[in-house]
């Protein structure tokens, strides 16, 4: 979906050990420590010139902790998939 979008945009990814983002959010496998321990593995701040992160929708509650934690600006996006070109496009408009 991000790909199609053809917005430039990277995905950092956090293992879950195979679960849903949900599910190991639930088991405290998807939290903010570990979200800002993947931004600085893949060292994301080398290849962006702005400090915003999207996160999707569902895990909206990790705002604020992930925003505290990484020094990021914390978008919540969309809670499916299919919802990301949409999404992502709007942002191009700020």
């Amino acid at each position: 979906e991000v790909e199609a979008s053809r917005v430039p945009s990277y995905i950092v990814s956090v293992d879950t050990e195979g679960t849903s983002v949900l599910t190991a959010w639930a088991a405290d496998k998807f939290n903010a420590e570990k979200i800002t321990e993947a931004i600085k593995k893949y060292d994301v701040a080398s290849k962006v010139s702005h400090k915003k992160l999207i996160i999707p929708g569902g895990v909206a509650v990790l705002s604020g902790k992930l925003q505290e934690e990484s020094g990021c600006e914390v978008l919540v996006g969309p809670r499916e998939a299919s919802g990301i070109t949409q999404f992502l496009k709007g942002l191009q408009r700020w």
